[in-house]
């Protein structure tokens, strides 16, 4: 026989528990069920306390019959799901099972009114414009930077673009031919905003990184907490650059000499420290959403000063 550990730990991101059905305010567990569609999808436990005990279920079967009505009456648009009875500690209980959805976003109904909600942690939050947008554009398999901006391809250049182009390609870019197959110019000569986040003056406000050394290893560690900062904004190779730079300015680097060669040996190799910006770059450049941080800690004791680069830099975003 399964047991609760068997199953489920606690409440998370894709967890939930509730104790009844609450056929009266279906709200409070319907609501989960739109931010697990427009979200990674997460299961739904009914007849399990908060605290994760077993409270079961008194006709498992006649709530499972109303909780398939009530998705079909209050989510739209129709959403993927799994309804599933078991059996823990010789209670009923049912797992709703809602996938992760492609035709996002998913509303709430109630009435003449649709809400869309999202998961943040073990949080069910209402969803903001900027959400929806985003989740608009998920559910037309879009993405930010594949949208046409107001910027004009007349008014801006590409020398950066096509000085590292040829430095990893040998061959130059043919304007402007090139930025259309690699989707940075749409219609009418407008930029997307791909485009605008590589032209040479970027016109993107929020293309910007914020770059801060704490003392210690947390942001408030001592009396002095910041030893060193800075703040850069232009498109994304020269924020790249900037970034490492100010990440490899604080790298230790130790070092010898073997047969009249000095061999150098940083705490983090620059491939890292650009792998760290560059991955979440090419992910986060796709959303609408603010300018972020670079973090770089001092470990105590230690001679890794990045102890938290590769990690901190994923905050960095960039977006309108």
């Amino acid at each position: 026989m399964k047991t609760l550990d068997d199953i489920l730990i606690a409440e998370a991101t894709e967890y939930e528990f509730k104790r009844s059905l609450e056929v009266e305010r279906p709200k409070s567990w319907l609501k989960t069920v739109s931010a697990f569609a427009n979200g990674f999808g997460g299961s739904i436990y009914f007849g399990v306390e908060d605290n994760g005990a077993i409270a079961g279920l008194p006709d498992a079967k006649k709530d499972a019959d109303k909780i398939s009505e009530l998705i079909v009456a209050r989510i739209e648009p129709a959403l993927l799901y799994k309804l599933e009875p078991l059996s823990v500690e010789s209670k009923d209980i049912l797992r709703l099972s809602v996938k992760s959805g492609g035709s996002t976003p998913y509303y709430y109904k109630s009435g003449d009114n649709r809400t869309v909600y999202y998961r943040s942690g073990n949080e069910t939050i209402k969803a903001s414009e900027r959400i929806i947008t985003e989740l608009i554009l998920k559910g037309t398999h879009r993405t930010f930077d594949a949208l046409d901006s107001d910027y004009l391809y007349a008014d801006h250049s590409f020398t950066l673009l096509n000085s590292a182009y040829k430095k990893h390609t040998g061959r130059t870019l043919a304007l402007p031919s090139d930025l259309i197959s690699f989707g940075l110019l749409g219609k009418e000569n407008h930029l997307t905003y791909a485009g605008a986040l590589l032209a040479d003056y970027c016109p993107v406000y929020n293309s910007r990184v914020f770059c801060t050394r704490w003392s210690g290893l947390t942001m408030r560690s001592g009396l002095i907490d910041a030893l060193d900062d800075a703040e850069f904004s232009a498109n994304i190779i020269t924020l790249v650059k900037n970034g490492v730079d100010f990440m490899s300015k604080h790298n230790h680097v130790m070092w010898d000499v073997k047969d009249m060669v000095r061999a150098e040996y940083p705490d983090y190799p620059q491939e890292a420290l650009r792998e760290a910006l560059l991955t979440p770059l090419s992910i986060e450049a796709t959303r609408l959403s603010a300018a972020r941080f670079i973090s770089t800690f001092t470990t105590i004791g230690s001679r890794s000063p990045l102890r938290a680069a590769c990690t901190t830099a994923s905050l960095y975003r960039i977006g309108i």
